[in-house]
């Protein structure tokens, strides 16, 4: 059987971990060098474990390490294979520092060498703290008002349909949750007016009907959109945890000219699971 370790953020929506912001979390996927062998013909190193994945922003990452490194010595200790390097760092606090030791690898004839010795110094983040790199924040001088986005999502309104959730803060004061829905015009759509829109999370249905005036129109680059932005409140609350926790997602938008349905990614998906997290885990 493949030994293989995954950390949080890597291997799991954070919405369905449930776990402890604090707990350790370095972002990396590994095999044992014997496993990755067979698909890695120059591999010939007799020991170690083998970086499959190192999630963007995490710990193994921020030290500086790559997919394909081998880790052979942690601290004072040698890693023989994944087991070894899964046994050491499960006892990693949140806050340590360690040092890893291992091969870096070239490109050559097709393939890879593992021919650089290379050293890493790695600073173990919390998974809260790792979280919060995926966050980029801007704030409003005009009104105060910071807002912090995952940084896969729109900055602002742009010309593609998208499902975002994202967090404001104005000046010291509260949190506050907000969702956006943005849903351009189907080309053979004669106008828009977006009245309702009904969310199929997996065998769950929703409805959002925004006010008057919540509805904001716009056009650019040949096509038309609108976007409807609210604060959520518990009833929208219960609509975006079902969307954070399904598999399918099916937006449809109800104008009085047309009806136009989008099943949103898994992107948009994982991105409103991550901002409830880090919503959630704002004063742990």
């Amino acid at each position: 059987m493949t030994q293989s370790l995954y950390c949080m953020l890597l291997a799991m929506t954070l919405s369905q971990t449930g776990s402890s912001p604090n707990v350790p979390v370095l972002g990396v996927e590994i095999v044992s060098v014997t496993e990755a062998s067979k698909q890695h013909r120059r591999l010939e190193l007799p020991f170690g474990a083998f970086i499959k994945s190192v999630a963007p922003n995490g710990s193994l990452d921020v030290a500086g390490i790559k997919d394909l490194d081998v880790i052979t010595r942690i601290d004072e200790i040698e890693i023989k294979n994944a087991a070894d390097f899964s046994k050491v760092t499960s006892r990693f606090k949140a806050g340590e520092k360690h040092e890893f030791a291992g091969w870096r690898s070239t490109p050559s004839k097709g393939d890879f060498v593992w021919d650089k010795k290379s050293n890493w110094t790695v600073f173990v983040q919390s998974a809260k703290e790792s979280l919060s790199n995926e966050f980029l924040k801007s704030i409003d001088r005009n009104t105060g008002v910071t807002t912090f986005r995952h940084a896969d999502a729109s900055r602002s309104e742009s010309t593609q349909s998208e499902f975002q959730v994202f967090v404001t803060r104005k000046g010291m004061g509260k949190p506050r949750l907000n969702v956006r829905i943005q849903q351009v015009k189907p080309a053979n759509a004669t106008a828009l007016a977006v009245k309702e829109f009904v969310i199929q999370a997996d065998d769950k249905t929703f409805t959002m009907t925004p006010a008057d005036g919540q509805v904001k129109h716009n056009s650019g680059n040949g096509k038309s959109w609108e976007s409807f932005t609210t604060e959520v409140d518990t009833t929208i609350q219960k609509t975006v945890d079902a969307i954070a926790k399904s598999k399918h997602v099916i937006i449809e938008a109800k104008g009085e000219n047309y009806s136009n349905t989008r099943e949103i990614s898994r992107e948009e998906i994982s991105r409103a699971a991550k901002t409830l997290q880090f919503f959630d885990w704002w004063d742990k």
